[in-house]
């Protein structure tokens, strides 16, 4: 049975298994403020958008940094660092930059 997880959480998903919720809100498509912050390495938006899903019942966080201007290669890790410290939450990580997700994942 598939199984996702961080250092705190274990989330199983499949055929017979209750309904995983994928909280999909840190994305800063059509996001303008969250864009800006990423833009300037900073985390206070993806930080609150992180607890706000946890505390709606979120079960796994699709983290996405991906902009203009924005270094996917630097601020991915750290956001999927950050978003994990606040929530314990296991984080699926959403890019197109293949460096961007190995630097991550190397982090994770």
């Amino acid at each position: 049975m598939p199984l996702l997880t961080s250092k705190q959480i274990n989330v199983r998903f499949g055929l017979g298994i209750p309904t995983v919720i994928i909280g999909e809100r840190i994305n800063p498509t059509n996001k303008k403020d969250l864009a800006e912050e990423l833009k300037e390495g900073k985390f206070d938006l993806l930080i609150k958008e992180a607890i706000e899903q946890k505390e709606a019942g979120a079960d796994i966080l699709d983290i996405n940094v991906g902009a203009d201007g924005v270094n996917e290669e630097d601020i991915l890790p750290e956001a999927v660092k950050v978003a994990n410290e606040v929530t314990g939450l296991p984080i699926c990580i959403d890019s197109s930059n293949p460096k961007a997700i190995e630097k991550t994942l190397k982090i994770y």
